[in-house]
């Protein structure tokens, strides 16, 4: 962060574990009640760390957790530091004001206590380095910093006396800095409340009042939405008449009979619109269409056709920088090409917020499609920039996120999208309203660049501020104060000693794992279940059998009391290894290392009463079990590997509180560990949509995957 850098005299380089020792927590089983019900101790997770102190806790563990888990309780003014979390946390650094635990999103530095007396200026030195953080993590799309990382970052040591000095000044300097700063951000709150008003005043007419006040004679939006409803069913015989003329039929009778009129919407108080307004639905208005769905069979292939998807809808507009391919063949082509005029909106997103940003489509880009995260609507005789305004109103509002609904995943669906109701206005004054909006906006628009700019300006000078700080430039030196080299001697030399014994009991880990009685047997049945269905794929092995014994746990909710940790090759509790030796022993199934890498299983001559067992446990599960097990039966190793871990990861997002969106889980995937880069990113979408197609949608219940220790490892498949 500040490596290689020369010191001003009397300072030195130290280590966050040179100061401090740093460790994290977890997160208890959720299935457990007597680890969360009337728990009175402070669990803290990583979106504390958005606050400059912790005070409070929003949720709260028992002692039976700290008892039986890896659970500790740290002492108030331990410093909290994020591994990652949601958006801009990771990297972010508070203080506990309250004993508490925390989960594994956060690092715990607890200051030795010949060190104390640094606790503030570590804790600005790392509120100031914040980016530099940042930048440290490791992983795949979405990088997280680790223990490891945090012990090892390098602090320039100011002797202690100086070391206040530089914290007061900070302090002072910043705390002025952060009036301004303030009042900028609510203005910039502000202009956004302003613009969400500009638009609900411009679709209820109130933009417009003087305008309809001086064109008295201008045709009412019912004539105009007659207009269109004839032209629609016009071009619906038109079609059918050449269709069956193509195919030399004849058209059946009544034909005319089977066109289907668009909903009309329910009659609403008059006096909510201007005259000559109306009420209408989307469905009313043009074609709606969803776009293509994303699949291994729709990869590129005579025809690569680029296409939009939710992720190039911004509330800026349209971002086309990063448009990807795949195949589609002509006739789809005309079913989904975009053209100019057409609005499209985000159909889906891991926040209900996110859902329903709106865009005009102005043939950017020829021959472009889109994608099933996207909906379209072609208007008929109905101004694209007017609609543009009505939806950017329905977004901005909220009222489009009260529409969408799902778990994980937010969708609009364009069921939802046809029957929304939202009023049309006279052709003529359609573009009164868009003169009148865009007008407005654009100040909006110059506002807030200018707002940005003071906030950009802002920034500089608090990291100039920093910068001086903790080179030495900010306050005065004194030769005759104790050095930081003496600081950290004395520091080292008290730190040998064994830690206090109150402050021993407080960081002591569970020596052993504390398990249900009987919960081996209660596994043995489950497993001898899932060894009976799948010993068929010759491709079966440890990978899958614990793969199952995973999804039979978080997603049949078949309660095995197991902890899954982060291994290489997807979620894996070490309990399968003592489980396989039960196993042999009471000859349910017999484990044989393969010739090559991996063990294979075989049913042994009692695996029948476990498997009678396992009917009793399931017991209305079995369903969900037997169908589970049918669809792991053709998937080899990795597909199974794929499945459990999307499965895992896409859970710990929602426990977590995350975006998990497809983009969130890829990245999560990704950050599981190194050798997930293996999978293509097609491949994790592709499961993703299969899961979601077959009811395998995780929804935050369970508890987390923990992380990885050094120590752990994990055997082949």
């Amino acid at each position: 962060m500040m490596e290689n850098k020369e010191l001003p005299n009397g300072w030195a380089w130290a280590t966050v574990s040179d100061l401090a020792e740093v460790g994290t927590g977890t997160t208890p089983s959720r299935d457990v009640v007597a680890y969360w019900k009337e728990g009175s101790i402070p669990w803290i997770t990583s979106s504390a760390v958005n606050q400059f102190s912790v005070t409070e806790a929003n949720e709260k563990v028992t002692s039976a957790a700290i008892r039986d888990t890896t659970l500790r309780l740290y002492p108030k003014h331990t410093l909290l530091l994020a591994l990652y979390g949601e958006g801009k946390t990771r990297g972010k650094v508070s203080e506990l004001l309250i004993d508490a635990t925390i989960n594994q999103a956060l690092a715990a530095i607890q200051l030795r206590e010949s060190a104390t007396e640094c606790r503030a200026y570590l804790k600005s030195f790392l509120q100031s380095h914040y980016d530099a953080l940042r930048r440290q993590a490791v992983g795949g799309m979405q990088p997280n910093l680790n223990l490891s990382i945090v012990k090892r970052i390098r602090i320039p040591v100011a002797p202690l006396a100086e070391q206040h000095r530089i914290v007061e000044k900070v302090e002072e300097l910043l705390s002025e800095l952060d009036v301004g700063v303030a009042a900028l951000k609510r203005a910039r709150g502000n202009l956004k409340k302003y613009r969400a008003a500009v638009l609900k005043a411009a679709v209820c007419g109130e933009l417009t009042a003087d305008w309809r006040a001086s064109h008295l004679n201008v045709e009412p939006a019912t004539a105009l939405l007659d207009r269109i409803l004839n032209e629609r069913r016009r071009k619906w015989e038109a079609d059918q008449q050449a269709k069956y003329s193509a195919s030399n039929r004849a058209l059946p009778k009544r034909w005319k009979h089977k066109y289907s009129e668009p909903d009309s919407p329910e009659p609403k108080e008059p006096s909510k619109l201007p005259f000559g307004w109306v009420w209408a639905k989307t469905a009313q208005l043009g074609d709606i269409q969803l776009g293509r769905q994303r699949s291994p069979k729709n990869r590129s292939d005579k025809n690569p056709t680029k296409y939009i998807r939710a992720a190039n809808i911004t509330e800026q507009g349209l971002a086309l920088d990063d448009l990807l391919d795949m195949e589609f063949s002509p006739a789809e082509q005309i079913t989904y090409r975009l053209r100019a005029g057409d609005i499209v909106l985000s159909e889906a997103s891991g926040s209900p917020d996110q859902v329903g940003k709106p865009a005009v489509w102005n043939d950017e880009i020829p021959n472009c499609c889109f994608q099933n995260t996207v909906i379209r609507l072609r208007p008929e005789q109905v101004r694209s920039k007017f609609l543009l305004v009505v939806f950017q109103h329905l977004y901005l509002n909220k009222v489009l996120a009260k529409v969408a609904g799902g778990v994980g995943i937010n969708h609009l669906s364009a069921a939802k999208f046809s029957a929304l109701v939202v009023s049309l206005a006279p052709e003529a004054e359609q573009d009164a309203i868009v003169s009148e909006v865009e007008q407005r906006l654009s100040v909006i628009s110059a506002t807030e660049e200018y707002i940005d700019a003071g906030l950009k300006r802002a920034s500089r000078l608090r990291q100039s501020i920093l910068k001086e700080a903790f080179t030495g430039q900010l306050v005065p030196q004194n030769p005759v104060e104790e050095s930081a080299s003496e600081l950290l001697l004395r520091i080292r030399q008290q730190s040998k000693a064994s830690l206090s014994p109150s402050r021993s009991r407080q960081l002591r880990r569970p020596v052993r794992r504390r398990e249900p009685n009987g919960i081996i047997f209660h596994r043995g049945a489950i497993a001898s279940y899932i060894v009976r269905r799948l010993s068929a794929n010759q491709s079966f092995g440890r990978t899958q059998l614990v793969k199952a014994l995973h999804l039979a746990q978080a997603h049949v909710r078949v309660d095995l009391a197991l902890e899954f940790k982060r291994h290489q090759l997807g979620p894996l509790d070490e309990a399968i290894y003592k489980l396989e030796g039960f196993a042999r022993k009471r000859g349910w199934f017999i484990g044989n290392e393969r010739e090559t890498k991996g063990v294979s299983y075989q049913g042994g001559p009692n695996i029948d009463e476990r498997c009678e067992a396992a009917l009793n446990i399931l017991g209305e599960n079995q369903r969900e079990m037997d169908r589970l097990l049918t669809d792991l039966l053709p998937l080899d190793t990795d597909a199974a590997e794929l499945f459990s871990t999307i499965y895992a990861a896409w859970n710990d997002l929602l426990i977590d509180g995350r975006s998990a969106d497809d983009i969130g889980i890829v990245a999560e995937v990704y950050a599981w560990h190194e050798s997930k880069k293996k999978f293509p990113r097609s491949s994790i979408l592709s499961r993703i949509v299969w899961m979601r197609n077959n009811g395998y949608v995780p929804t935050g219940s369970g508890s987390r995957t923990q992380t990885l220790s050094n120590k752990d490892g994990e055997s082949g498949s």
